[in-house]
């Protein structure tokens, strides 16, 4: 099996996967050199490259994954363009995502100002100009499979974060965005943001033939 995970930051998935999938190929890309050069020593392979213009072989991949990284991305389209190139048939990229219930820019002062403090933390929101998941899926030659919105089950997450955030700012042990934090909780929780993961399909059936040779 092999899995590329796009804006794998650290390598703290590839380093689970390596755990749970001894015999895959791990390969990880990041935009950020230097994420990657203090990235967990695993079994992946780390190219330093940008997640919508991939320098990897068509049909290469069994799995693409991206994890909270696509709303950072120019183009999510573009992105799931190239997760589909790099895809083989019947190969599935699956994503986490924080969507906005309202997908218009920001309209109002208030607005621009929620937007611009949670960006300090956890980076500015793509537009949605190529539509919703279905829209750029029907347009990448994609098929969803699965759009869950998993918002509650990520808001004790925020409150560990905002926890640890004050512990690190009293005893001066680092950083964790505190305002931003607390911000993108309060609008997860009213259901301005929504948390989803969602599962695209590439149409087509795996290699028949190179499975049945390998079986023999």
């Amino acid at each position: 099996m092999t899995v590329l995970d796009v804006g794998c930051g650290f390598g703290g998935t590839l380093g689970r996967l390596s755990e749970r999938l001894p015999a895959a190929r791990l390969v990880g890309v990041n935009i950020d050199h230097r994420q990657l050069t203090r990235a967990l020593p695993t079994r992946a392979q780390f190219i330093c490259a940008d997640g919508c213009a991939l320098p990897l072989p068509s049909a290469a991949f069994d799995a693409v994954l991206a994890v909270e990284c696509i709303f950072h991305f120019p183009s999510r389209l573009t992105f799931l363009r190239e997760a589909q190139r790099v895809l083989k048939p019947g190969g599935r990229v699956s994503l986490s995502d924080f969507v906005r219930v309202d997908k218009a820019e920001p309209a109002n002062a208030v607005s621009r100002w929620l937007e611009d403090q949670v960006a300090k933390g956890y980076g500015r929101q793509s537009t949605w100009s190529d539509g919703d998941y279905q829209a750029m899926a029907d347009k990448a030659g994609l098929v969803v499979e699965q759009d869950a919105d998993v918002t509650r089950l990520t808001l004790p997450t925020y409150l560990y974060l905002l926890a640890d955030g004050v512990s690190r700012a009293v005893s001066g042990r680092g950083h964790v965005p505190i305002r931003s934090t607390l911000l993108l909780f309060l609008l997860s929780a009213l259901g301005a943001v929504r948390y989803r993961l969602v599962v695209l399909r590439k149409p087509g059936t795996p290699d028949a033939l190179g499975k049945a040779g390998r079986a023999g």
